[in-house]
């Protein structure tokens, strides 16, 4: 055994030497250990880079304790391999850079650390050499990012982006000095450009043409500002990766000279069209980022560029941004050329226009070369010249989402410059108000997200303060474009956006500039700008209404139904009684009636048939003294004006003021042919009817003026208009009262019981949303008018055939809830009417007193007829 051990003790130190020496054995045999040659070194290092590069991809993965892992594994190998894996050095700093903004603190302070070690081994003299090694791999990113984002690799995407940022934030305050290479910043701006490429294939183009757009807060904003769910990407989808190229953004702006990268982007703005998104969108992030918006965390926020240096810059791109070539690029496909009487409305384009998809959205129109932002970039100084135009789905797309990016940007500069953003109000408050008028919702809502920060941030309680702190300056900067309307159509959007989200503070200034108005749309008759201006005075008129409201504390004053003082008698709960309350007399819970209730109660129905007979005689006289047109209650009027007499000498408030010359003006623009326009008029004097309901000195006159030209309305060939009429004549009987009463029974309900006997509609068809207002109208009118009994017997048997369950569900639905709604006031003849639909035949009513003779009910319709009405009919007697 010592003989062994020595022999492996020589033979093991000379294999040592052999290996230390680098000669192979003299005897051939293989040793157990390899050989330390400078091939060994070579080899080994390659075999082992190959691994660093298949593992480099680590840094990117979910696990944050598989990323601390790698952070220890490259810093081992910097700190004992350093010579001898001098290749792959490069790939383990990019392990570490790209770590030094991981999310969870252990593993970005780990990274830190290891890097600072790394400096501080290799030598002061070494230390240019890192910071040479770290603008290369910059360089090399920038350059590999385009091609990587482009590939199918998720985790190679995000571990690009975050090695990009890591580069940025390491190098910190030496960024801006590598930025001054021209060749650097077009190799890096371009790799951000292109990396933020924004699809726009889910941005919608569809527009919300609405009557209620002008009305005060109808439409609610979700102020959800421009966020990365409302941005797509084409090269990515992940949400890191985004955040990524965003911080890296953000630190461009933080440690970069602001001037430098702004003059960089906005020269790509001008050569580059395709990138105009992407560059307004850097632009945005570029701005926070110098303010230290979002780099809570990230950076030690010592720098401070001066409040004065931002507001030069931001004063700079508020300028480029609401240029009119660049403001005012189109969101929706233009008007088509026609003449006045071809407008149509938004129901007839969905119903009677049947043109195809691609020939609404392939419009071939002149225009300037304004009309998208890439015919104008390239030469901003040049004359605009008239050509043809195409505007194509991806050209609206593009331009909705540049809108947003835009408003966006607004919004960024608020939140910068906080209370000092309130010297930039004049030169941004108007554009954004014209943008609020937009009938795009993506762009709406990001106005509206805009206007919350603006007023947030110059320290108004609400978007309402900060229209009413300045709705001397935006009501007279309308009253100037109105003047030229042709050049300033949008002005318009900003007067009715102004009075919808304004307070009762503008009062005091509308009807100044409601003399404006009119004065303008005097001027404009037979222009075709009648549609534009009109909507003016609904807004106004709707604002006026919700400064009421929220001054009565959300009380609207109603007009009470008056019924002359006769109270409708149920003569089923008194004389007949069905089989079911007769039942429920006999269980004892209701007494039997007594000889003098009975009585009692023919003198009262004999009472209520002779006013009813008295004001029927009323209305065929007021119908022959008046003629078709309506203006037989002339007596009413005069009547109502000597009786208010004394009452109109007082002073009308400003409210009640505005709403009486906005219906003076509508007698003269119903008659108008424009369809969009009379629906734009019709719901106007709606809302100026609601409006002055608590003055009736007023309302009466108005209403009186009004009333032909709506007869006519009413009668209209257009089923929207004719829908629209009715529902504003239901607004007129409860607003008026009895004083259209006789009117109501001369002129309309004729009219109404034409429309009944239509044939049936199709469900979704314009003539079905009119039979819908009609059954409506039906019950208000009947409400509030107390209309008599022998009408509401000719309506009831005209619309009992609506009850057939052979009819469209719809129709069933609307017929039953008007009957329901008549026996709440007509419980006689409903009940007797329906109990003709529901029983056998013959059939025996029990009476409730011994003395009085059974009456025999016989049917009025044949068996298969009652079998298709009885379920509805059974319904509503179940609620007598």
């Amino acid at each position: 055994p010592g003989n062994n051990g020595s022999a492996n003790s020589s033979s093991s130190s000379s294999s040592s030497n052999s290996a230390t020496n680098g000669s192979p054995p003299q005897d051939g045999k293989l040793p157990a250990v390899a050989y330390s040659t400078a091939e060994w070194w070579k080899t080994a290092g390659g075999h082992v880079h190959s691994l660093l590069k298949q593992t480099s991809t680590l840094h990117a993965h979910q696990q944050w304790k598989v990323r601390l892992f790698v952070v220890r594994m490259a810093s081992t190998l910097l700190e004992h391999c350093k010579l001898s894996l001098s290749a792959s050095v490069t790939v383990l700093v990019e392990m570490l850079v790209a770590l030094i903004a991981d999310p969870y603190a252990q593993v970005a302070e780990a990274a830190r650390a290891a890097l600072a070690q790394f400096s501080q081994h290799i030598g002061a003299a070494a230390s240019v050499s890192l910071v040479s090694l770290l603008e290369a791999g910059i360089y090399r990113a920038a350059t590999g990012l385009p091609s990587v984002l482009r590939g199918t690799d998720d985790r190679k995407k995000l571990s690009c982006a975050l090695l990009l940022q890591g580069y940025i934030q390491l190098l910190g305050p030496r960024l801006s000095t590598l930025l001054s290479s021209p060749n650097l910043v077009e190799r890096l701006f371009h790799a951000l450009l292109m990396a933020l490429e924004i699809d726009t294939s889910h941005a919608s183009i569809l527009v919300c043409h609405s009557l209620a757009n002008g009305d005060g807060g109808a439409v609610q904003a979700t102020g959800a500002h421009l966020q990365r769910s409302q941005l797509s990407f084409k090269h990515f989808q992940d949400e890191a990766i985004f955040k990524a190229l965003h911080l890296s953004c953000s630190l461009l702006g933080f440690y970069g000279e602001l001037s430098g990268i702004l003059d960089s982007l906005l020269d790509i703005l001008l050569v580059h069209a395709h990138l105009h998104k992407q560059v307004i969108l850097m632009m945005n992030t570029v701005m926070s980022g110098a303010a230290g918006l979002g780099l809570d965390g990230v950076v030690q926020l010592q720098k401070n560029t001066g409040n004065d240096n931002l507001v030069q810059h931001i004063r700079f791109l508020l300028g480029q941004y609401t240029e009119p070539r660049v403001w005012q690029v189109p969101t929706e496909q233009p008007a088509m050329p026609s003449d006045g009487n071809r407008h149509l409305s938004t129901l007839s384009h969905l119903s009677g226009d049947r043109q195809s998809l691609e020939s609404r959205l392939r419009i071939v129109t002149t225009a300037t070369a304004a009309v998208s932002m890439c015919d104008s970039a390239g030469a901003p100084g040049m004359k605009r010249r008239q050509r043809t135009s195409v505007l194509t789905v991806e050209i609206l797309r593009s331009n909705v989402v540049l809108v947003c990016l835009l408003l966006d940007g607004l919004r960024t500069f608020a939140l910068i410059l906080g209370q000092d953003f309130d010297q930039f109000l004049v030169q941004s408050l108007f554009p954004v108000l014209e943008k609020a008028g937009n009938d795009n919702l993506r762009i709406r809502d990001a106005s509206y997200a805009c206007l919350q920060t603006m007023a947030t941030s110059c320290c108004y309680e609400s978007i309402s303060h900060l229209i009413g702190a300045n709705a001397d300056y935006l009501l007279n900067m309308c009253t100037q474009h109105l003047r030229i309307l042709q050049q300033h159509a949008l002005a318009a959007r900003v007067m009715r956006e102004t009075l919808a989200y304004s307070d009762a503070s503008l009062l005091r200034l509308l009807n100044a500039f409601l003399d404006e108005i009119l004065t303008v749309l005097e001027m404009s008759v037979g222009t075709g700008d009648e549609l534009t201006l009109i909507p003016i005075l609904r807004a106004a008129v709707c604002a006026v209404r919700r400064w009421v409201k929220a001054d009565s504390n959300g009380t609207e004053p109603s007009e009470a139904p008056k019924s002359n003082g006769v109270h409708p008698i149920g003569l089923s709960d008194s004389l007949f009684l069905s089989p079911k309350s007769t039942a429920v007399e006999e269980s004892g819970c209701k007494p039997a009636a007594s000889m003098d209730e009975i009585g009692q109660f023919f003198m009262d129905y004999h009472h209520k048939k002779v006013e009813e007979r008295k004001a029927e005689e009323d209305a065929e006289k007021a119908a022959q003294d008046g003629g078709d047109d309506g203006s037989g209650a002339d007596s009413d009027v005069d009547t109502s004006d000597s009786v208010d007499q004394p009452d109109q000498q007082k002073k009308l408030s400003d409210g009640d003021n505005v709403g009486k010359r906005v219906l003076s003006y509508c007698v003269h623009l119903l008659p108008v042919t424009n369809v969009q326009t009379c629906l734009t008029v019709l719901d106007t004097v709606e809302q100026g009817m609601l409006l002055l309901r608590s003055n009736r000195e007023q309302l009466l006159p108005l209403v009186h003026q009004l009333w032909a030209p709506l007869l006519h309305r009413v009668r209209h060939s257009n089923h929207p208009v004719a829908t629209k009429a009715v529902d504003v004549i239901a607004v007129v009987a409860d607003v008026a009262g009895d004083f259209v009463r006789a009117r109501v029974m001369s002129d309309i309900v004729p009219a109404l019981m034409q429309v009944l006997q239509r044939p049936v509609p199709a469900k979704f068809s314009q003539h079905h949303s009119l039979l819908m207002s009609v059954f409506t109208t039906l019950g208000v009118l009947s409400e509030k008018l107390d209309l008599p009994e022998k009408e509401i017997v000719r309506l009831s048997n005209m619309c009992a055939g609506f009850l057939s369950t052979k009819m469209p569900t719809s129709v069933q639905g609307a017929a039953v809830k008007l009957f329901r709604h008549w026996a709440t006031s007509y419980a006689d003849c409903i009940w007797l009417l329906l109990l003709h639909f529901s029983t056998p035949n013959p059939y025996q009513m029990t009476t409730p007193h011994p003395k009085l003779l059974p009456v025999q009910l016989l049917a009025r319709v044949n068996p298969r007829m009652m079998s298709d009405l009885s379920a509805n009919a059974t319904k509503i007697l179940e609620c007598l």
